[in-house]
């Protein structure tokens, strides 16, 4: 297996407090040149949060306090490393590993057998699912789109999963596996009509449609233009851009990032960073 990611955890907490030793999690996998969340520097087995893919292996190596004196060589030997840092969490729904498709909604189970399929809301992580293409069926699709989870005590729906989960659910298989979508909709035609709703998500400037607008905190209004975000009356705090706004341009990175406020803003080409 190659290394594919570093993090560190422990040391000295943000707001004080005991103080534990520096802790290297260091992640192997042999899928990830076939895997499209790493394609997108992202990998379930990086960081804590999520549960762990199961195509990797996480290596714990425990190291020292500040107040040891190997402790600065034990930093550097990891922040140092090309894999520092390099991947993050995904947020994405649906990927594929080599001929296996992972879904992460959130709500999906799988029986004992992994022969059916359900959505259901329990306590702890949601599970991923791991499945062959055969399996990835117009019905599955379909539960998928039609499940309305609910809350465990009070039964109340999940209004999110509809708003949110789905149209990204959608979104991801139309752009990423079209064909499978393709063969979905040409079945059930009245998805496609389903609203897909972007708003809140995090997109890279640089891909969003000409003539975007995007309103910053000071509440200048920038807009896209080409390969720059311009802002033809720009203030801010500073002394001399408080009274007299000025027209200002900016060259737009490949890491440029801003939420989207309006569905019209994505195109088929968007790119999100979350």
């Amino acid at each position: 297996m190659d290394k594919i990611n570093i993090n560190l955890y422990g040391g000295k907490g943000l707001f004080g407090g005991r103080e534990t030793p520096l802790e290297a999690e260091i992640t192997y996998c042999d899928k990830y040149k076939e895997c499209s969340f790493y394609k997108q520097g992202k990998c379930f087995s990086a960081g804590r949060w999520k549960q762990n893919c199961k195509f990797g292996r996480k290596e714990r190596v425990q190291g020292y306090t500040s107040r040891a004196m190997k402790y600065q060589s034990f930093r550097r030997t990891y922040t140092e490393d090309e894999c520092y840092n390099k991947l993050d969490e995904p947020n994405s729904v649906i990927g594929k590993i080599a001929n296996i498709f992972v879904l992460n909604t959130g709500y999906l189970y799988e029986d004992e057998e992994k022969k059916t399929y359900y959505i259901d809301t329990q306590f702890g992580k949601s599970p991923l699912i791991y499945l062959p293409e055969e399996k990835f069926t117009n019905d599955l699709i379909k539960i998928i789109c039609d499940a309305k989870p609910k809350t465990i005590f009070d039964r109340e729906e999940i209004k999110s999963y509809q708003k949110e989960v789905v149209p990204r659910f959608l979104y991801e298989l139309k752009t990423e596996f079209e064909e499978i979508y393709n063969r979905f909709i040409e079945e059930y035609p009245e998805y496609k009509e389903k609203e897909l709703n972007f708003i809140g998500r995090e997109a890279y400037i640089k891909t969003l449609k000409n003539g975007t607008e995007i309103i910053d905190c000071h509440n200048n209004k920038w807009i896209i233009e080409n390969d720059e975000i311009v802002c033809y009356h720009w203030k801010t705090w500073l002394p001399f851009g408080r009274k007299t706004p000025t027209e200002t341009r900016i060259k737009i990175t490949d890491d440029m990032t801003c939420k989207v406020t309006n569905n019209n803003q994505v195109e088929k080409n968007t790119k999100f960073a979350d």
